[in-house]
């Protein structure tokens, strides 16, 4: 319905350049917390990204 009238929606998900920079922050051994505000998404994103990353 939004976007019928012109109303764009946030993007979802993480740009491979903030998960690229997540990896590169976790692997320095910062927290998860200082790494999503860093980012700039939010925590549990985040976290479900780098729990994803441990399985593969």
């Amino acid at each position: 319905m939004l976007a019928e009238h012109g109303v764009g929606a946030r993007p979802r998900g993480l740009t491979p350049a903030k998960e690229k920079e997540i990896l590169r922050l976790r692997k320095q051994g910062m927290i998860i917390r200082k790494i999503a505000k860093q980012v700039g998404c939010s925590y549990d994103t985040a976290r479900i990204f780098l729990l994803g990353q441990c399985k593969n």
